[in-house]
């Protein structure tokens, strides 16, 4: 099954917010989109990037730090199962966790703060099965 595309209501947000609330042109936000993984078009977002990129813009106009700044990135959480799943498979501050990434994401990526939501479920998944061929700690 398909993702579902952009709604109205949300391309009539998102403009609001850039072009009213942050006064950005339309090739300002353009180029801003393009920077952090949007696509060419807000009409070619799914629903779920579509409100990702609402409430990164709310926070840009309310003079907050955005709690994601890829559109389409792994969310808070995703990262911090990742950094545990790690530390639980032997993998936390050395390169083996680059390779498992490479791996899961067929070489789209090797950190995790270039995951999507996607790939970082791949290497969520890469992960656990790691974790659970790992012997029991005596």
């Amino acid at each position: 099954m398909a993702a579902a595309m952009v709604s109205r209501a949300q391309v009539r947000a998102i403009r609001g917010i850039a072009h009213g609330r942050l006064g950005w042109s339309n090739e300002e936000y353009h180029r801003w989109l393009a920077d952090r993984g949007g696509p060419a078009s807000t009409l070619q977002l799914r629903r779920a990037e579509a409100a990702n990129l609402i409430d990164i813009l709310k926070d840009l106009a309310d003079g907050r730090s955005p709690r994601v700044w890829r559109i389409n990135g792994a969310t808070l959480r995703q990262q911090g199962k990742i950094d545990r799943l790690a530390r639980v498979a032997g993998f936390a501050g050395n390169d083996r966790l680059g390779g498992v990434i490479r791996r899961a994401t067929h070489g789209r990526a090797n950190r995790v703060s270039s995951l999507s939501i996607h790939e970082a479920r791949a290497v969520i998944q890469a992960l656990r099965a790691i974790a659970a061929r790992q012997p029991a700690p005596t």
